[in-house]
């Protein structure tokens, strides 16, 4: 019914439990895969969304469908002044192409097995769909530059991890330090 809005609301849904500052686990492993998912669907070109069945039939217990919605509309009443159509031409010519890519990276990062590292990503999505459900191009910049800076980061983390393990972090806190 929503049409090409249908993507933004979904990733506002499925990255909100990840978003918020509350715990949250196992939620972001599911939701990171069917983020992917609508990422697939955008990079394929799609106007509307469509998931496997078997996603389609999951159901949420109230209380926890209570908790994202209540949590949703204080953010939304809060920045609703903020949040407006604009530059939507940004969304449909330019990122176009580049906005499934880094979704699916992001969605990688909520996926990651390492804790708290799941909000960050999250947080990046939630814009994203906020950019994409309300035509707001000027939302989606920022969600694209922070998802960069976001995925360097990240990226340097992994690559530390990789080739210097545990003590990559004493490292990286003396860069700090000294």
């Amino acid at each position: 019914l929503l049409g090409i809005k249908s993507f933004g609301v979904l990733l506002i849904f499925l990255s909100l439990p990840s978003a918020l500052p509350i715990p949250a686990p196992g939620y972001s492993t599911p939701f990171g895969i069917a983020i992917a998912l609508i990422g697939v669907q955008l990079l394929m070109g799609r106007d509307t969304l469509k998931l496997p069945e078997k996603i389609e039939s999951i159901h949420f217990s109230p209380k926890i469908c209570k908790t994202i919605l209540n949590t949703t509309i204080v953010f939304l009443e809060r920045t609703e002044l903020l949040i407006k159509p604009r530059k939507n031409h940004i969304n449909k010519k330019y990122l176009k192409p580049l906005i499934p890519i880094i979704l699916i990276c992001l969605s990688l990062l909520m996926i990651l097995p390492i804790p708290m590292t799941n909000t960050l990503p999250a947080m990046v999505v939630f814009l994203f769909g906020i950019g994409i459900s309300e035509n707001d191009g000027f939302v989606t910049i920022i969600s694209f530059f922070l998802s960069l800076i976001l995925i360097g980061l990240y990226g340097i983390i992994i690559f530390g991890i990789i080739f210097y393990g545990a003590d990559f972090f004493d490292k990286f806190s003396n860069i700090f330090v000294n």
